[in-house]
């Protein structure tokens, strides 16, 4: 956690252990308690750690849920941190008993995301997971940053190269476009695209030019390079080029070893 985005293992460690207590304490502390809960990938798998945390424990004599993927007036909604107060007021209205069921698909999605091969979260996504509306779109765009049959990419990686083929931009740039113009699911917040983008720059031939001078990553300058187009064009494998190792889930992707791959086609992991 602290290689991968900067911050200290300690304050980690410890801000982690406060957010198990309070949860491990919360049928206690608690009489109601309402989990609020957006549509993305991000909200919704923590959203299943919770909801096995409960099915597995005591639950508060009231728990409830409020979760959705749309404001009106607002055409793009990426979560809840766009709406003001009184849209949060009339949210809080509309939620709705955590059942056990919706407990018992939390405690099953969790057990999935940690497994070290995908097909139980695939058999989730072909379920279509009704209790919990969003989960199965949820899961699915976590499954499609396994890397491409193709190209060796995730989705995140191949849009950001999408977007610097189209022409050189910052790298804050290519951040507001991916969340509000290319990503069919915005979930990541910029940390986590600070450390994507960083992972592609570590590979042993990298995928595109950095200029960074000393204004911060937001103002990078991105280029697409032939190795790039490349890897766009399926005549390279990204993996092949030997970026960092990363996990998805209970899954590791280590460039030079067979791994689980997502092919786009059949819309489904496969063994590599």
């Amino acid at each position: 956690m602290n290689e991968s985005y900067d911050v200290a293992l300690d304050a980690v460690t410890a801000k982690l252990a406060a957010e198990a207590d309070g949860l491990e304490s919360a049928a206690c502390d608690y009489a109601r308690v309402v989990l609020w809960f957006e549509h993305d990938t991000y909200d919704q798998l923590i959203l299943a750690r919770v909801l096995a945390h409960f099915a597995e424990s005591q639950t508060p004599a009231v728990l409830e849920m409020v979760t959705t993927d749309r404001y009106p007036g607002i055409d793009r909604f990426l979560g809840l941190g766009q709406l003001p107060p009184e849209a949060l007021r009339a949210l809080r209205e509309t939620r709705t008993p955590v059942t056990d069921v919706q407990l018992d698909l939390g405690r099953r999605v969790w057990a999935a995301l940690r497994a070290p091969e995908p097909g139980a979260l695939q058999v989730l996504v072909q379920d279509g997971c009704a209790a919990l509306p969003y989960m199965a779109g949820a899961v699915r765009r976590h499954l499609m940053e396994l890397p491409g049959m193709v190209d060796g990419l995730s989705l995140t990686e191949r849009l950001i190269l999408e977007i610097l083929r189209d022409g050189a931009r910052t790298a804050g740039q290519v951040f507001h476009e991916l969340m509000m113009v290319r990503e069919p699911l915005p979930w990541l917040g910029d940390t986590m695209f600070l450390h994507i983008l960083r992972s592609m720059m570590h590979a042993d031939k990298p995928v595109f030019d950095v200029e960074s001078g000393e204004s911060g990553w937001a103002h990078w300058a991105l280029a697409i390079n032939d190795t790039g187009l490349d890897v766009l064009a399926g005549r390279c494998d990204f993996l092949s080029l030997m970026p960092p190792e990363r996990w998805l889930g209970g899954i590791p992707i280590r460039a030079g070893e067979p791994c689980w791959r997502w092919d786009a086609v059949a819309s489904q992991p496969v063994s590599g």
